[in-house]
């Protein structure tokens, strides 16, 4: 039986949900390991790690940075969530960003993000900004704000356990 270590960083439980279907969609098939991203000190030997993370500044969060260098040469499944949309520019800023951590010391096996609600404080601020400043919220980011407030959804959950299935399959695991 292959071992996956599960290793969560969430904040405000959009990666949670995530990373429970994929965990729920997993078992009892493999030897799921949920780890905590928050305090990684020990850690599994596994046939593959998925770093469940959310997305800050383009690139994965710092805990799950953290993760990375416990590991040298380890095959790892990157499934993020982020505000934005991932098959966006920005989508295509942040996959290259996470491939390039995971591969400085790891093995990217893939890459899946999906929206995650940003927290409602987050929008007040930004919206209460001068419009001057480069993080104003305009009324196009607002209505991408709101928008954000229904996800990872139904869909959302499919489509990652869909991803950790078929890297599964390919992966011979």
């Amino acid at each position: 039986m292959s071992v996956i270590a599960l290793y969560i960083s969430s904040v405000t439980g959009n990666t949670r949900q995530v990373a429970d279907a994929i965990r729920k969609d997993l078992f009892p098939a493999y030897e799921v390991i949920v780890c905590d991203s928050r305090s990684p000190a020990a850690y599994p030997k596994a046939d593959l790690c998925l770093l469940c993370f959310w997305c800050r500044r383009a690139t994965l969060d710092p805990n799950s940075q953290k993760v990375l260098h416990l590991y040298r040469r380890q095959p790892f499944l990157a499934i993020g969530t982020m505000g934005g949309h991932p098959n966006s520019a920005y989508g295509e800023r942040v996959r290259e960003n996470v491939r390039q951590a995971v591969d400085a010391n790891n093995r990217c096996q893939g890459i899946f993000l999906c929206r995650g609600k940003i927290p409602e404080a987050r929008t007040e601020y930004r919206r209460a900004l001068p419009k001057d400043h480069r993080l104003y919220l305009d009324d196009a980011g607002y209505a991408r704000h709101l928008s954000s407030r229904s996800h990872p959804d139904a869909a959302d959950l499919t489509h990652a356990v869909a991803f950790v299935r078929n890297a599964l399959r390919r992966l011979d695991l």
